[in-house]
């Protein structure tokens, strides 16, 4: 069950982002050192899954691609809590350095024991692509 109530969360947070996930084999059209530097990235993430800050707050939900809605946010702070309760967070996050393409760059992320590629845009500060934050929940189920 619990696995379920976080996976429904998870969707909940991509939204429908299935849709508009950035593909993560197109072709890098810049380096890392032309795009953004892997501590920016970190820092999305470590405030993303930070405890004890909604992500109804400003703060968090302007981490996200589009935002998070409160029905969704609710959803995300749930499986947060969750994941803070079983042990699964805290955690060590390491993000490698990302391929940009335009306005987004993709990096491997490893959490939790698990690796997987996060998708990142830039709207004037970098965030968590709406498809890749619902990855980035999950990880943690």
């Amino acid at each position: 069950m619990k696995s379920l109530v976080t996976g429904v969360a998870a969707a909940a947070v991509m939204g429908g982002a299935a849709m508009g996930v950035t593909s993560i084999a197109s072709p890098a059209i810049a380096s890392a050192d032309d795009c953004v530097d892997t501590g920016t990235l970190q820092n999305v993430l470590n405030t993303l899954i930070a405890p004890g800050v909604p992500f109804s707050s400003p703060g968090k939900s302007s981490l996200v691609e589009g935002g998070v809605g409160m029905v969704k946010g609710r959803l995300a702070d749930g499986a947060l809590r969750n994941a803070y309760a079983d042990g699964t967070l805290p955690t060590t996050i390491t993000v490698a350095p990302p391929t940009c393409s335009g306005n987004s760059a993709t990096s491997v992320v490893s959490a939790a024991g698990k690796s997987m590629p996060i998708t990142f845009v830039n709207e004037g500060t970098w965030k968590v692509s709406s498809g890749s934050a619902a990855t980035v929940l999950a990880a943690f189920s």
